[in-house]
């Protein structure tokens, strides 16, 4: 999907929510005299609520990966440690966005009941893949169990790419943070995700077990991750994403893509005759995992950033 299929499809969401133009979007238009921005407002923790729903969409392709990847006996030892944080960690994310979390600086319970609503459905669908996931850290031969998160991981990542959008719409507001601001953060948030995703289809090529419609989606998602990392660097004016507004995020954002390249290029060649060695899917597990990481970094200097009008 293009960057700009990406946003339109946002912008929707934000108009039948919020009743937004793409004008507002694009230029945080003010719907009326009182939702103008003063000078300084009160920090709600906007962001960071909208930062942890990011990261429950991030880590619903990071589980996923780190399953294949375990099932598979690369980087076992990594893979079991990162398994157990990332399920424990997701469930403390629904927790706290549903209950607040001062340590996450998530400030209050969720009060919106179709947040609430939604949130529950997610612990509802979550718990059988922890289950299955525990299932994998026990015995990573389990193929039930593996097959289990395989077959739930587009539905958990639909599930929390919507209530992400959700609560974008929800706390998106000039008093608490800019709709320009929460376009940064979404796209940064895509990117870190995207990483994990990658990382799970080029697993699943690599040990056989996608097929060609697999093969597909990794090159549209490598498509993807090359956009907008584009677009995040240098901005895209058309669609309201500004340059890197800070030194540190520009440099932040170059130390993602510098061997991007090089990396796509690897992962091309597991579809080709031959493959690639134990070694290199060794590696891309790393490389793929460590620009999650300093995507997430992004996120949190994009967060920061968005505070500038806050106290």
């Amino acid at each position: 999907m293009k960057l700009t299929q990406i946003l339109a499809i946002s912008i929707c969401f934000f108009a039948q929510t919020k009743q937004l133009t793409a004008e507002d979007w694009i230029h945080d238009k003010p719907l009326d005299p009182d939702d103008q921005l003063v000078d300084f407002v009160p920090d709600t923790g906007a962001a960071d609520r909208i930062n942890a729903a990011d990261r429950l969409r991030t880590l619903s392709q990071e589980i996923s990966a780190e399953t294949c990847f375990l099932h598979n006996a690369v980087l076992p030892d990594h893979n079991r440690a990162a398994l157990g944080q990332s399920i424990a960690e997701f469930g403390d994310i629904l927790d706290a966005l549903l209950h607040g979390d001062a340590a996450r600086h998530i400030i209050g319970a969720e009060q919106n009941p179709k947040t609430i609503l939604e949130i529950e459905a997610i612990k509802a669908e979550w718990s059988p893949l922890y289950a299955a996931a525990e299932q994998v850290l026990a015995d990573p031969t389990n193929a039930a169990a593996v097959h289990q998160i395989y077959g739930q991981s587009e539905h958990l990542l639909a599930t929390t790419s919507h209530l992400l959008g959700e609560l974008e719409a929800e706390y998106s507001h000039p008093t608490e943070v800019l709709m320009s601001d929460v376009l940064l953060i979404e796209f940064a948030g895509r990117q870190a995700m995207l990483t994990q995703k990658i990382a799970y289809d080029t697993c699943l090529v690599w040990s056989g077990f996608g097929g060609q419609e697999q093969i597909d989606e990794l090159q549209k998602i490598c498509d993807d991750f090359d956009e907008i990392a584009r677009a995040l660097h240098d901005g895209m004016p058309a669609v309201g994403i500004v340059p890197a507004p800070t030194e540190a995020i520009r440099t932040a954002l170059e130390e993602v893509i510098v061997d991007w390249d090089i990396v796509r290029a690897q992962i091309g060649k597991v579809t080709q005759d031959g493959g690639i060695d134990d070694e290199t899917i060794s590696w891309i597990d790393e490389v793929m995992t460590q620009k999650m990481h300093r995507m997430e970094a992004i996120i949190t200097l994009y967060v920061e950033y968005s505070r500038r009008a806050l106290i």
